[in-house]
């Protein structure tokens, strides 16, 4: 497409996206919800980030949302459980993108979901600069991520088929939006031509502004997104017995006492109440688990705090009395109990069953656990797993949701389609 017709139509789509600032304050707006989750030992992780479909937009109920979606469909297609950001404070355009992933660790995740929206085609670019930003975009990856970390990119839709939008099919902004999709297929490919990790999926011919026709098209991204990374996801899980799958390994790896230390979200809990929400959590683990006691850990190098507890468990006590200092060694539960009641986890203590699943900060450190707690030895293999993770995610949960209310970051009020 020759350059000045370029212009035109990016300047078109910057017009149409202006016009639907007044309609996106009366879309329907999911609360900010950090992930979803599928129960699972040794789940499948996946980052989600980028435009309108990325974070439920348009869409009035979360279980429709592109993140449940894709959580309930690759457990199907996976068997195994997982775990899905969605990073509801990335910047939508790719530049803005690449930027928020340079400044993470994700070394731990499995995959790295990206999808583009309409506000880069709506920018005028070179060929030559957003090749070198789809460039960019791997090479970050590759940076913050481990050898077996997948990046699937998802393409742009049609502007005709966004009805707000007003583009007549076939016009000059649909062949643009065509233009720039092969494009980012063929940066892709030259920039992953060494692990052949990347992987483009074009979303289907669905409108996204009517509520039923958005769910629909959350619904096809995530079909196509699981066709594509449930074989290679798996491929990885069987990998990580032989030790060839590096973003696995990352999550077994011990953590360095220095991140544990340096991390703000540990350094608010550390010390302090967690609050109701998280004592009622505590309270239903205890409940469910049948326990004398649970808790909620944060721990530093000396001391290990109970921010949140139910029955007789202290509110603190000295690190080298933890059972959770052994659990966020890893990223798997641990469950330990004594062979008999004459025994003890801990010494001088009545402790004789323990079973603990990691929590981590926003920032992927893991701060402390969720634990079960109990005088009475009990069989490991009799624990519910899958429960305790489902209990210590919810209390991540909380946990991010007020490091993001703490750090005032909100998603902006911009529709981008």
């Amino acid at each position: 497409m020759r350059a000045v017709t370029r212009r035109v139509a990016s300047q078109v789509l910057a017009s149409r996206l202006r016009a639907l600032g007044p309609l996106a304050s009366r879309l329907p707006r999911q609360p900010d919800v950090p992930f979803v989750h599928a129960a699972g030992a040794d789940p499948d992780r996946v980052l989600l980030v980028g435009s309108g479909p990325t974070l439920g937009r348009a869409v009035a109920e979360g279980e429709l949302a592109l993140p449940t979606q894709l959580t309930r469909l690759l457990a199907s297609a996976t068997g195994r459980g997982n775990l899905v950001e969605s990073d509801a404070a990335s910047a939508v355009p790719l530049a803005g993108i690449v930027a928020d992933l340079a400044a993470r660790d994700l070394s731990a995740h499995d995959a790295v979901v990206v999808v583009l929206g309409h506000d880069d085609a709506a920018s005028v670019t070179t060929d030559r600069a957003w090749t070198a930003l789809v460039e960019e975009l791997v090479a970050t990856v590759a940076r913050v991520g481990s050898a077996s970390t997948e990046l699937v990119v998802v393409g742009l839709q049609l502007p005709s088929l966004v009805p707000a939008l007003r583009v007549a099919p076939g016009s000059i902004a649909d062949r643009w939006v065509e233009e720039l999709g092969e494009l980012t297929a063929s940066a892709l490919v030259e920039a992953d031509r060494d692990r052949d990790l990347v992987a483009v999926v074009v979303p289907p011919s669905t409108p996204t502004l009517d509520d039923d026709d958005a769910t629909l098209l959350h619904r096809r991204i995530a079909e196509r997104l699981v066709r594509v990374l449930a074989p290679r996801l798996t491929r990885h899980a069987e990998e990580a017995d032989r030790g060839l799958a590096p973003s696995r390994s990352a999550r077994l790896a011990p953590q360095s006492i220095s991140r544990l230390l340096l991390d703000p979200t540990a350094q608010r809990l550390r010390g302090a109440e967690a609050g109701p929400r998280f004592d009622a959590i505590v309270a239903h683990a205890r409940t469910l688990f049948g326990t004398e006691s649970a808790a909620f850990s944060v721990l530093d190098d000396e001391v290990h705090h109970n921010a949140a507890r139910s029955g007789p468990v202290a509110e603190s006590f000295g690190i080298e009395s933890s059972l959770c200092r052994t659990t966020i060694e890893g990223s798997r539960p641990h469950v330990v109990s004594a062979s008999s009641a004459g025994d003890a986890l801990v010494p001088d203590s009545d402790l004789r069953f323990y079973a603990g699943y990691p929590v981590e900060s926003p920032d992927g450190v893991r701060i402390g656990a969720l634990c079960v707690l109990d005088s009475r030895p009990r069989d490991p293999a009799s624990v519910d797993v899958d429960l305790l993770r489902d209990l210590a995610l919810a209390i991540q949960r909380e946990v991010w949701g007020e490091a993001e209310r703490g750090s005032g970051r909100v998603e902006g009020d911009a529709l981008h389609a």
